[in-house]
């Protein structure tokens, strides 16, 4: 065979492994082009911000309005109850059903009969305070 004969195949062989591999450079692209627009989503499924998950990572957030609460916001509830000495700590729970007033859930109950309190709180010119009295009882059910 003569080297002329040859080299068509050479080519033939080289642009099918160079096809290949656009390909998988690509599927690689647009993967890591996916990675990257996954870790700069602000929130996470819990729908709450990651910086108030990491920093209160028991607390359960529900309710309508839940995305809406700030760090900020979550700081000034909890500093609520702490500063309280007729509500149960820890802060279990902030149920936002409302823009501007959550219902704080305390006391981390374990088993039926455990003791917990409930109170709400509102928020007015960026500053939240408790707007009735904690209802504290050890009638809790515990389910599941």
């Amino acid at each position: 065979m003569r080297w002329s004969e040859q080299r068509p195949r050479r080519t033939l062989h080289f642009l099918i492994l160079v096809r290949r591999m656009r390909a998988q450079l690509a599927a690689i692209a647009v993967f890591i082009a996916a990675l990257l627009l996954i870790s700069c989503a602000t929130d996470s499924v819990y729908g709450v911000s990651n910086s108030i998950r990491f920093a209160y990572p028991t607390m359960g957030f529900v309710g309508a309005y839940s995305k809406q609460l700030t760090l900020g916001d979550v700081r000034q509830i909890d500093r609520l109850a702490r500063e309280r000495s007729d509500v149960l700590k820890p802060v279990d729970q902030i149920v936002a059903d409302h823009p501007d007033e959550v219902e704080v859930h305390t006391g981390n109950p374990q088993t039926s009969g455990d003791r917990a309190c409930t109170f709400h709180a509102r928020k007015r010119s960026g500053r939240w305070f408790i707007s009735d009295k904690p209802c504290c009882s050890n009638k809790t059910v515990i389910t599941s």
